[in-house]
This record gives structure tokens, C-alpha cells and sequence, in this order.
């Protein structure tokens, strides 16, 4: 299994020096195994993956697996050149959603006062489809999990298993201590679906090899800003002891963190997770990573 990080920044994409060294561009994660290709979330780094896919001979069935529909995790997809190839074939997954189903919004954001190509007229065959949530689900050559996660809105992480190998990706996530972000579940009291949200992270992270995991704040920046929705590495600690991963990735980047700051905060991350006996590394736009049974590697 190989994963490569296409955008790696949260909430907007970044085009300044601070960002050249880790990416400017929002998150897309691309996936791949035996020829079999899941890209999880299409912010801008999705126009340089279609740029890869069709001058290595794209496939021509293509499965993206949405977290949310906030837009610095769909604004990529008008740009994504794949669409625009009548043979391929692409799939996209979210959780299931009781209203605002995720090609309604697709469609909204492509409408003709937006952009000049709507959704509609794409050449490429387009479908959406749902996964219901905490039931695993044969996808692409992957069994993948979803389960709710809480931020504002409808937002769902996922677990990618394959051969034994596990990937989780938990992202846009607050820690579910003290306020209830996401919206909230009919019959189920505020208390109860926080402690459900919690333990989502730990199911979807449970034995997993790697873990992508918000990490946009710092502690400081958490407790002014607890409404946002995002967690600090701290979380993502705690969640991987819980759950006994082997590798955390720190992800979702705040655009305005400095790629020297960010080079300070993973050194600190990689000596706290060695204290648990976890390897902590940071997404970097463009590295490429070989996930087997002897452990993780960078590609060239």
C-alpha cells in the first residue's frame, strides 16, 4: 500500500514562502495498491494528482472518498482533469447523509454562475454514493469503515484495510470533551453523542499501521478558538495510544503556521510519541510513503 500527500493545509490553500517547504494546497490523500486508487478528500492538491494520473495513463475507474463537503475539502474537484475524460469512470463516497446529499452540493459549487462547466455536463461518468456508517464496506480493492467525527456540520473520518494493513484517517475533528460541533443526533442527548464521537476516533484509529490526524492547533490556539472544529497533537496522541497505532501523520496544517514553526512542533511531536513507543511524522505536499508488513517507508 502506498499513500502520497497531494495538499496538506487546512481551511484555505496557501500560496506565500512560509508554505513552500511542507504545501500550500488543501487536503487530498491519494491511496494505492495493485493498481487500485482511492483519493480521500479533493482540495486544490487534487488538480496536481489528475495531472500524475493522466500522463502515467490514468485508470479508468477512479474512487474519492469525501470527509465533508466545507470547502477546502471539494474545491478542487472543478479542476480535477480526469473528470473531463469520457472513458473514466469516477466514484465518490460519503457518509450517508439524511439531507444535503453530497451531489446536490457538488452541483452547487460547479453551477454556471461559479464556473463554466456544471457538474452535469462533465465527460467522465460521475456517481455518488453513500456508506453507512460503522458498517465495512468492499470499495476498490479496500474495506473501508466511516463513522461520524465531531466538527460542524455532517463529517465522517475512514478506516482503509487491505492485506492486513490498516490506514485511518481522522481529520477535521475536535476532541469531543466540551462542546458538540457536529450536528447532533436525533434521540441521543449532547453528553452521549460526545462520548460516540470520542470513541469514533479510537474505532476508526483501533491496530491501525498509519494514522492521518488533524493536528491544526496548537494547545494555545485550541482555547481561543475551540468552535472551529480542529484538534492539536496532543489529541492525536491520545488517540493513537488508545487505539495502539503504529505511525501518526500530522495533517491539516493552519495555513498561516510558518514552515519553520511547523519544523519545530514536529521535532517536539516526534519526542513525544517515541516517550509511547509511536512514530510521529509530518505530511508533506508531494512525499510518497510505502506502507507493508516490515513497517513504513518515504519513496524517492
Amino acid at each position: 500500500m502506498e499513500l502520497t500527500f497531494w495538499g496538506v493545509r487546512g481551511s484555505f490553500p496557501v500560496a506565500r514562502p512560509h508554505a513552500r517547504r511542507f504545501g500550500g494546497n488543501t487536503p487530498c490523500v491519494q491511496v494505492t495498491a495493485e493498481g487500485n486508487h482511492v483519493v480521500i478528500d479533493a482540495g486544490t492538491g487534487i488538480r496536481r494528482l489528475g495531472q500524475r494520473l493522466l500522463s502515467q495513463g490514468c485508470p479508468r475507474e477512479l474512487t474519492l472518498l469525501i470527509s465533508h463537503p466545507h470547502w477546502d475539502h471539494i474545491q478542487g474537484f472543478p479542476y480535477f482533469e480526469p473528470a473531463y475524460e469520457p472513458e473514466i469512470e469516477i466514484s465518490i463516497f460519503s457518509i450517508l447523509r439524511d439531507e444535503d446529499k453530497l451531489e446536490t452540493l457538488f452541483s452547487g459549487q460547479q453551477h454556471v454562475a461559479f464556473f463554466p462547466t456544471p457538474l452535469e455536463q462533465l465527460p467522465s461518468k460521475v456517481r455518488f454514493l453513500e456508506l453507512e456508517e460503522g458498517r465495512p464496506q468492499d470499495v476498490a480493492g479496500f474495506q473501508i469503515l466511516t463513522h461520524r467525527l465531531n466538527h460542524p456540520g455532517v463529517s465522517s473520518g475512514y478506516r482503509l484495510e487491505r492485506d492486513g494493513l490498516v490506514l485511518a484517517y481522522v481529520c477535521d475533528v475536535a476532541p469531543s470533551r466540551d462542546v458538540l460541533l457536529a450536528d447532533p443526533r436525533p434521540g441521543v442527548s449532547e453528553e452521549a453523542f460526545l462520548q460516540e464521537l470520542f470513541e469514533n476516533q479510537v474505532r476508526l484509529a483501533e491496530g491501525a499501521d498509519l494514522v492521518i490526524y488533524d493536528t491544526f492547533f496548537t494547545p494555545a490556539e485550541y482555547a481561543e478558538r475551540r468552535h472551529w472544529g480542529h484538534s492539536t497533537l496532543e489529541d492525536g496522541l491520545e488517540i493513537c495510544r488508545l487505539a495502539g497505532a503504529d505511525h501518526l501523520f500530522m495533517f491539516h496544517h493552519n495555513p498561516e503556521r510558518r514552515d519553520e514553526e511547523l519544523a519545530i512542533l514536529y521535532e517536539e511531536a516526534r519526542r513525544m510519541g517515541e516517550s509511547q513507543g509511536l512514530n510521529v511524522h509530518v505530511a508533506c505536499e508531494g512525499q510518497t510513503w510505502k506502507l507493508e508488513r516490515g513497517g513504513l517507508t518515504a519513496c524517492e
